[in-house]
Formats: structure tokens, sequence, C-alpha cells
């Protein structure tokens, strides 16, 4: 069945005071035949509940992905919906919260990588080697990047994206910046400097 599109206001809807879990099953069983118009009766129902748990986990700007992802989830595998595993309601918010976990730890996994780099650019001891670890040596360095002024800042980040990829190209970040080559060297080279000199000064 083709896959329908999740787009909704990010107001609550008022609860129907008919609604039962009857209500559920037969709009899942409604879906399971094809009928879209039931899945979207699901969404409506339960968007609001499933943005509030996605906002309980992760960072703001990933709460609509993983409001999409859940519903995403859901529509694939609802299939598998069956009385003895719980009610609809119940796995649609077990999905939800388990694709907010994962959110979560990836952005976990993405940070400590992004130190690895940074402590590696600076000549700095690998975080783990230090009380409070990864998380620790990221905090500090985010209050270091938050001190830069905003030509440096975005060298940096032209740099670092291409570092979390493994290369760097010069001329590609210039061009995505639109400055000259020499210019995103010279501001890189003070970024790294000012955040090598802030990070010291914090012990690292």
């Amino acid at each position: 069945m083709s896959q329908p599109s999740f787009e909704s206001d990010r107001g609550e809807r008022p609860r129907d005071p008919d609604h039962t879990e009857e209500i559920d099953w037969a709009d899942v069983r409604s879906t399971q035949r094809g009928d879209l118009d039931a899945f979207r009766r699901l969404f409506e129902r339960y968007v609001g509940t499933v943005r509030r748990i996605a906002e309980g986990v992760v960072r703001h700007v990933d709460v609509e992905d993983v409001v999409q992802d859940a519903f995403i989830a859901v529509y694939r595998g609802i299939d598998r919906f069956d009385p003895e595993r719980g009610a609809p309601r119940s796995l649609i918010f077990s999905i939800a919260t388990h694709k907010a976990l994962n959110r979560r730890r990836g952005e976990t996994r993405r940070r400590i990588r992004e130190a690895e780099v940074a402590a590696n650019a600076f000549g700095t001891p690998h975080a783990s080697s230090r009380p409070g670890g990864d998380l620790a040596f990221r905090q500090d360095l985010d209050e270091c990047l938050d001190s830069l002024p905003a030509a440096r800042r975005s060298a940096f980040d032209a740099w670092r994206a291409e570092q979390h990829d493994g290369r760097f190209s010069y001329a590609e970040a210039a061009w995505r910046l639109e400055i000259a080559v020499g210019t995103l060297k010279s501001r890189l080279s003070k970024a790294l400097r000012s955040l090598r000199d802030c990070l010291r000064r914090k012990g690292w």
C-alpha cells in the first residue's frame, strides 16, 4: 500500500468523549486493508501525545523528525498490530518512545565523534582521559565555540562538517560560504587558535 504523508497542525485535538479502543481497532483494521483515511484518523488522534513523548527525550530541533519517523514506523508495521500485544495507542506510544530514544543515542554518538575530532585537531588529550569524559569536553568545546566571532564560527563549522565526513576541501567550503579561499584559511586558522587557547584555559 502507498505511504501517506504526515502533515498536521501543532495544536492538540480535543479528546472525543465517544472514543473507545474498539474505534482504534476499527481504524487499524481499515488501514490494514489500505484505507488511508483511517490511518489519518489514528495520526490525528495521537500525534499530540507522540509529540510530547519526543519533546521529553530529544532536542527541540529533532522533535518533528521523531514524530514523522514514529508514524512511518506505525504505518509500515500496522499489519503486525494485534490485541495480544496491546491496545493500538499503547503500541503507537511504544514505537514513538523507541524512535525518540534511538535519536537521542545517535546524537550522543555524534557528539562524542565530534569531540574526538576536535581533541585531535587542537592537540588536546583525549577526553576519556579526563574526569567527566567526552561529554565534559563537548560542553567546554560548545562554550568556546559560542565565544567565537560569527565569521570564525562559520569557518570552523564548515571545517568540522567536512572533517566529520573524513575529508576537507577549502575550495568547496569557501564556495559554500561565498568567500575567498584565502579568507577561509585565515578565519579557520584564527578560529582554531582561539579554540585551542580557550580549551587550554579550561584545563584541556
